[in-house]
């Protein structure tokens, strides 16, 4: 895995780092964002959906678990996964989020330290702090075979980012 530490300030560069994401995303992966309440996990989400060709609304769902946003690139599908309001692991059992797991979808969860290690390894994990009203120092770990793409994807974006890893 290689990291990436970098600043985003304000919804705009929220939306780029997304959008960054999204464009080293494949069907089948799943993507671990972690933060404190209001610190820019559905703001993220919103670029990567943009970045999958998503043209639904992109909004929490944190009182529905599960928002499902069809796409227009090669991913099929993007589950956007809030699990804030689980308070237990064996809850996932009921949302049925195990048999969204295919090739053809993205899946994104916020809050994925509630389930207790029973989804699967994520394939990027980016964590997202606040450090000012609209700032964020962001840490994006992604496998090394996607790190150049990524730093790349973050390039054309006006976004710079501190490398750390094998890239």
């Amino acid at each position: 895995m290689t990291s990436f530490c970098l600043t985003t300030n304000g919804t705009e560069q929220a939306h780029e780092l997304g959008s960054a994401i999204g464009e080293v995303l494949r069907g089948g992966d799943l993507v671990d964002l972690r933060g404190d309440l209001g610190a820019g996990k559905t703001t993220t989400t919103v670029g990567i959906a943009k970045s999958l060709g998503v043209t639904s609304t992109v909004r929490s769902p944190t009182f529905t678990f599960i928002h499902h946003h069809r796409c227009t690139t090669q991913v099929q599908e993007l589950l956007h996964v809030d699990l804030y309001r689980v308070d237990h692991a064996a809850e996932l059992e009921g949302l049925g989020l195990f048999d969204l797991f295919d090739d053809d979808t993205v899946v994104v969860v916020e809050w994925m330290e509630r389930a207790g290690g029973q989804l699967p390894a994520p394939n990027l994990t980016v964590e997202l702090v606040a450090t000012g009203e609209t700032a964020r120092a962001v840490v994006v770990q992604i496998g090394d075979d996607r790190a150049e793409a990524f730093l790349q994807a973050l390039g054309r974006r006006g976004l710079q980012a501190d490398v750390s890893g094998p890239a």
